[in-house]
This record gives structure tokens, sequence and C-alpha cells, in this order.
């Protein structure tokens, strides 16, 4: 794996790679300034989820709770994916090697804290 972050006076240009049989890249031009995200957009939606779930067993799903502050974004004036995604994920993802990216965006991040799941009550109702 490796990545890049080189910074202008006008953008910030960030870029991952990783090897599987070829090397593959994501790689995002924005603005270099972040600016809040918006209400109601995919960025809120993707980076202002607090819980997440996983499956145990058939029978048992844990919740855990995921705690940071909001994250800012850097405008995304243009990205690039060159990713082999049947190679990386397998035969079923191979579609999206020649799709574009349905959206992009660059946040700023920061410490996150993933607390220890616990799992979830179930009820069954009778109907």
């Amino acid at each position: 794996m490796r990545h890049s972050w080189h910074t202008s006076k006008d953008a910030l240009t960030v870029r991952y790679s990783w090897k599987k049989n070829i090397w593959h890249h994501l790689q995002a031009t924005a603005a270099n300034t972040p600016v809040p995200i918006a209400p109601g957009s995919e960025e809120e939606f993707i980076t202002e989820h607090y819980w997440g779930y996983t499956r145990v067993t058939a029978a048992k799903t844990n919740s855990y709770e995921v705690v940071h502050p909001q994250w800012k974004v850097y405008p995304v004036q243009e990205a690039e994916v060159q990713v082999d995604f049947g190679e990386v994920y397998g035969a079923p993802f191979s579609f999206l090697t020649q799709r574009p990216p349905d959206s992009v965006f660059l946040a700023e991040g920061s410490p996150v804290q993933v607390r220890e799941g616990v799992p979830l009550a179930w009820r069954s109702k009778a109907f």
C-alpha cells in the first residue's frame, strides 16, 4: 500500500494505492479548504451514522456505537478510480470496473472511538 497527499495553492490531491497482482488506486483532487457537510447530503448520510451492526451468529446481531466529531469535507473537483474490482473483490463486482463512481467525497476525518458491541434485543410479535 502507499498513499500521497499533495497540497497546492488552490487544490489538494490525495491518492491511495494498493497491490493485488497489479496496482490499483483511488485519487481525488479537491479544494484545499474543508467546508461543513451540507444537511441532507450524501456526505451527511454516510458520515453521520453513529451505530454499526455485525452478525455474530445466525441468531445474534451486535450493535456498536461509533463516536467522532462531525467532519468537514473538501469539495471534490475531480476523481479517478483505477481498480479492477473483479480482481480485488471477486467476479460479482467486475461490472464496477467500467462504471464511473456514483459518489465521491473527501472528508477530513478525526480519531474515532468504536465502543464494544452489545447484542440487539429480539422481540417476537404475535399477529
